[in-house]
């Protein structure tokens, strides 16, 4: 495309450079040579007139190091062009193929590779300007991965295996678990290659449902001089882009909390065809197949906008459905008195979700199953911040009064699950995006602006009632319609329906174990 220009090709495996240099030959005007993007020393400072990066910086030990380097090779005035993954559906084969890896063992080994280390909202950005560089625009867009069929079933396997792939090899070469990669395929052609997110055709290739990808484009500001700055180097660099206050959060109460979002939740949800509860639904009809519905007895716990309660009595309309607002209290019911427990999304508002999984645990019927949804990411986190931003005129942000996605920490879930005395079944994760309007008349609509104030309705209301800030919603009204009119933080379909990027949730299905009244497990 560019036949002038000196390009040179980088990566830190030898093997892709051999690859590179295949490709390149008899390409004058380039070159490819092994380097590692956290340290580019074989470039001079103010090299480089344009930096691409595709589906590199997630990969980085040190992405803020990787983003300082480019930076510095860039010319004032430079332009970075970077790709990262906002979800992988590979990614929701990952966690069942390791599992089975490890024996069913659901405290699984830490990812060597993670593709979407970069997906949480705002992230990448934060890092970008971390690094003295201001963005230019910021796209999404998406697309499927097809694969042709080469005869071999192991490509397929290996391909779909790709984020937990080296951890396979890992679990093998150390001997932790030799059969590690044996158990894997049998998982995946068991269970993996039913999913209906993957279609595998009789030749052995494969199409999956589309992967979501954020494009940013940034720009290296013009300095006097650069000045370089030591780097600390660590493996999990935090990124905060706004300076959050100091001060303790106010403490919400659940019953508060439910109180202040219930109808901005309610008015959402509502509106959302492609949201958890059906999800939820089937993963009860799965439990409940081949028994008497009749007799099953379902406790919906969190349903403070009456979800999946009420997808769950038109489904199971000779079922026993209980409805409860309350998690950590449920006094009102006898031991062992539910076959599933259903919770959407409610764990993630407790003080203590430990305490609510114990009293689920006790209502539970031996055998009986919980299936619960947490938050894994929330696209209106993004929007949110940019919002409060603007509301607090450069003053530091309030802490959240609510965090949605405290359970969002890798095995965080698995880890409350078992802490209870219950087993993980699987652990999926799921994604729609929030639409915002049916039409061009989104600036109008109170509801679009609702749901991109969710995590910090909150706050807001906080704000007013206190005098920090009369006209907080007023200001934060405007913001949401600079967002808007930006069109980065949101897309349109072809009707002009406007959408938000995707929420990502984890759905788990858990199982009390058969214990006899003293708790020991039956022979």
């Amino acid at each position: 495309a560019f036949p002038e220009a000196s390009v040179h090709s980088t990566d830190i495996s030898s093997d892709m450079v051999k690859a590179a240099e295949s490709r390149l030959r008899g390409q004058g005007n380039a070159q490819a040579k092994v380097a590692d993007m956290e340290d580019l020393e074989d470039f001079d400072d103010g090299t480089f007139d344009l930096v691409t990066c595709s589906y590199g910086l997630m990969f980085a030990e040190d992405p803020d190091q990787a983003l300082y380097e480019i930076h510095r090779v860039l010319k004032p005035g430079g332009t970075l062009i970077t790709t990262v993954w906002e979800n992988l559906t590979t990614e929701r084969a990952a966690d069942t193929l390791l599992r089975a890896a490890c024996d069913g063992n659901s405290v699984l080994p830490e990812r060597i590779i993670d593709p979407v280390a970069l997906a949480g909202p705002r992230h990448l950005e934060g890092l970008i300007e971390k690094a003295g560089m201001s963005l230019i625009t910021v796209d999404q867009g998406e697309y499927s991965f097809e694969l042709k069929g080469s005869g071999n079933s192991d490509d397929t396997f290996k391909f779909v295996s790709m984020p937990v792939y080296p951890n396979l090899v890992d679990l093998v070469e150390s001997g932790e678990y030799p059969q590690a990669m044996e158990k894997a395929k049998a998982a995946f052609y068991e269970t993996v290659a039913n999913e209906d997110w993957l279609t595998i055709n009789d030749d052995g290739g494969i199409k999956t449902k589309p992967n979501r990808y954020k494009l940013a484009v940034a720009r290296r500001k013009y300095e006097d001089n650069d000045g370089k700055r030591k780097i600390v180097r660590r493996k999990k660099p935090k990124v905060e882009l706004y300076q959050r206050s100091k001060q303790p959060p106010v403490h919400t109460s659940p019953k508060e909390m439910s109180q202040a979002f219930d109808q901005v939740l309610t008015d959402a949800y509502t509106r959302i065809n492609n949201g958890p509860w059906h999800e939820t639904v089937r993963k009860v009809e799965h439990i409940l197949r081949g028994h008497d519905e009749s007799r099953a007895k379902i406790l919906n716990l969190g349903s403070g906008v009456n979800e999946p309660a009420a997808s769950l009595i038109d489904r199971f309309p000779r079922a026993s459905v209980t409805e409860s607002d309350t998690l950590q209290k449920l006094s009102a019911f006898e031991d062992g008195s539910f076959d599933v427990v259903t919770c959407a999304f409610g764990l993630s508002f407790l003080d203590d979700p430990e305490k609510a999984m114990k009293e689920i645990h006790r209502v539970l019927k031996p055998g009986g199953s919980l299936v619960m949804a947490v938050w894994d990411s929330l696209s209106v986190e993004h929007m949110s911040d940019e919002i409060m931003a603007a509301v607090m005129k450069g003053n530091p942000l309030p802490p959240r009064a609510v965090d949605y996605l405290s359970l969002a920490r890798p095995h965080a879930v698995a880890k409350l699950i078992e802490g209870s005395n219950m087993s993980v079944i699987k652990i999926d994760h799921e994604e729609f995006p929030f639409q915002l309007s049916g039409g061009l008349d989104h600036q109008t609509d109170d509801f679009a602006f609702n749901v991109a104030t969710i995590p910090i309705h909150q706050n807001l209301l906080d704000l007013e009632k206190s005098g920090e800030n009369p006209n907080a919603f007023r200001d934060a009204h405007d913001a949401f319609k600079k967002i808007i009119d930006d069109g980065i933080l949101v897309h349109k379909d072809s009707k002009g329906h406007l959408f938000t990027g995707p929420n990502r949730f984890k759905l788990a299905i858990a199982r009390r174990q058969f214990e006899d009244a003293d708790g020991v497990l039956e022979k």
